[in-house]
């Protein structure tokens, strides 16, 4: 494939370079926000080769690409230098005025870059798990104490990660940010924890002593606060000051309120959304697990299901384990048991050379080939696909298994949780799950009156 050509065909007619906002890419696909919706060619995107489909969300125009996406986008942010690096212009969108698509737009872009990081650690600390509980490597050891350090320090250092995402969409400066997500990881502040100081005072007020380590909530609003008081003092202050100035007088605003209000409002915001998330598996339980073990694959078919993220990762540093993440992957492992079935039901050769090629990403939880391949195309795959994910869902939830690494491997995630209490639960889960959208696709499923692309 030649990515080059790709990205200039996009570009052409997505409607020029200076109809693009701000273009980033997740694990399949590039999001591009763009100034008019109406000069973006959807159809001609469709046909081009290397891309799976194109979608409009709201003012968004997403491209599914699959795992090239990656390699397509370094090609594209030498087109768009703007794009590279988070910087957007305004828009007139009148669709940008929803609030709810603005906040999701919003999470998608501060948290799909560190999805990768997160799911990289994650993976590693399954592995030395595994390692650990079948004696390979001795857990006192220095190599399994280097090899931990390795696997945590995504999460630990998480809040480092979300200042620099987060300086980019907020449009302030990301060496400034990093220096604000410091004074939370501060050796003043993890050594007061350590200790069980509650308090410490800054001209008197009290300053609540918290771990901020693996926090979300409170580095975010720091980095947004930051962006306006970086903004307003470059616009009341002469230029030949402001070098020297605006970043001195920034952290004296910004740090001590983040360490006063956003740092203690942020951790109480995050305990309310995990008591939230822990009363759906303890009140709701399986209706619960169902319901999120359903809705996964339609919020990724919107583009919505990066919303999931953050409260995963605040989930994960409150708990210590994940059951959102454990739930919702259900719902990918549907889809991979109902693409088997069109492989092996259809009569069709471009159905089937389509559902071998999105066969081996599903099957590792990247679900957007086969979303957009095939899914969309044939309606009881997707209904399939949902029912099997809410069963699986409502399995996970009745068994209340704890996922204690960020990260999988679809089909295959059982194997890093060998070492998991409930590792005979969650296989069972996977199974069922994958069974039941395999047959309600492969007794369902006709070719009639569709039209494959390839």
């Amino acid at each position: 494939m030649d990515f080059k050509i790709l990205a200039e065909n996009i570009l052409k007619n997505i409607g020029g370079a200076d109809n693009v906002i701000s273009c980033y890419n997740c694990m399949t696909r590039l999001r591009f926000k763009v100034a008019d919706i109406e000069k973006v060619n959807f159809e001609q995107l469709k046909q081009l080769e290397g891309v799976i489909d194109a979608v409009q969300k709201t003012s968004q125009v997403q491209i599914i690409i699959g795992p090239n996406v990656g390699e397509l986008y370094k090609m594209l942010s030498l087109m768009l230098p703007s794009a590279e690096k988070g910087v957007s212009k305004e828009s007139d969108s009148k669709s940008d005025k929803n609030p709810l698509n603005r906040g999701l737009e919003l999470l998608a872009s501060i948290f799909v870059p560190i999805v990768p990081c997160l799911a990289a650690t994650g993976i590693i600390k399954s592995f030395l798990s595994i390692a650990s509980t079948f004696n390979w490597i001795s857990a006192e050891s220095e190599t399994y104490q280097i090899l931990y350090l390795i696997s945590n320090i995504a999460l630990y250092f998480l809040p480092f990660l979300i200042a620099v995402s987060a300086a980019k969409r907020f449009k302030s400066n990301e060496y400034f940010a990093l220096c604000i997500a410091g004074a939370l990881m501060y050796p003043t502040i993890m050594d007061a924890t350590s200790a069980g100081t509650e308090f410490l005072h800054f001209l008197s007020i009290p300053i609540r002593v918290v771990n901020y380590s693996s926090s979300v909530i409170p580095i975010l609003l720091a980095v947004f606060f930051a962006g306006y008081i970086q903004r307003w003092l470059e616009n009341k202050m002469p230029k030949v000051l402001q070098l020297l100035l605006v970043a001195a007088i920034e952290f004296l605003i910004v740090i001590p309120v983040e360490l006063i209000v956003f740092g203690p409002l942020g951790v109480y915001f995050g305990e309310i959304i995990t008591v939230g998330v822990s009363w759906i598996f303890v009140r709701a339980s399986i209706l619960g697990g169902f319901i999120l073990g359903a809705i996964h694959i339609p919020l990724v078919l919107f583009g919505a299901h990066y919303a999931e993220v953050p409260l995963i990762v605040q989930e994960f540093s409150t708990k210590g384990y994940t059951q959102i993440m454990a739930t919702t992957s259900m719902s990918t492992i549907a889809l991979a048991g109902a693409v088997i079935a069109v492989y092996i039901k259809t009569k069709n050769s471009k159905s089937k050379t389509l559902a071998a090629s999105v066969m081996v990403p599903t099957l590792f939880s990247i679900s957007e080939p086969a979303l957009y391949g095939i899914a969309t195309k044939f309606k009881m795959v997707l209904l399939a696909t949902i029912i099997g994910g809410g069963v699986g869902g409502a399995i996970i939830a009745a068994i209340d298994f704890q996922q204690t690494i960020l990260g999988g491997l679809g089909v295959f995630s059982f194997i890093l949780f060998v070492a998991n209490p409930d590792f005979w639960g969650y296989v069972v889960a996977t199974l069922v799950t994958l069974v039941i959208a395999f047959l309600i696709t492969y007794f369902t499923f006709k070719d009639e009156n569709v039209k494959i692309e390839i």
